[in-house]
């Protein structure tokens, strides 16, 4: 899997700086087409992982229509901390090997406007 910035303008790094309650994330994913059933078997696996951690709200995987190829995996977290602690476990390294080497993805932290 490959990572490229969601926002030329804000890197994930300055992201990880900030704190937010809730946080919202979204990955979004460009998978090709033999590659998503493999995909989705990652994510449901990274998924059933992430919903154990302390904070963990909830996850859901969306499609594009018309035969995109692009996915956008919107979760909640209780807090940024809790994200950070969870994507510091070493575990998470080894469920980014285990996606498809073609697929691209991009990560963005969001918190609520009001």
């Amino acid at each position: 899997m490959r990572f490229v910035e969601f926002d030329a303008n804000t890197t994930l790094g300055e992201q990880f700086r900030e704190s937010a309650s809730p946080l919202v994330i979204v990955n979004r994913f460009v998978v090709s087409p033999e590659d998503e059933a493999a995909f989705v078997e990652c994510w449901k696996a990274d998924r059933d992982w992430f919903a154990q951690q302390p904070g963990f709200i909830s996850a859901r995987l969306i499609k594009g229509l018309a035969g995109s190829h692009t996915f956008l995996n919107i979760a909640e977290w209780r807090t940024s901390d809790d994200f950070r602690a969870a994507v510091s476990r070493p575990e998470v390294r080894e469920f980014t090997a285990k996606y498809p080497e073609n697929v691209q993805e991009s990560l963005h932290l969001f918190r609520d406007v009001e």
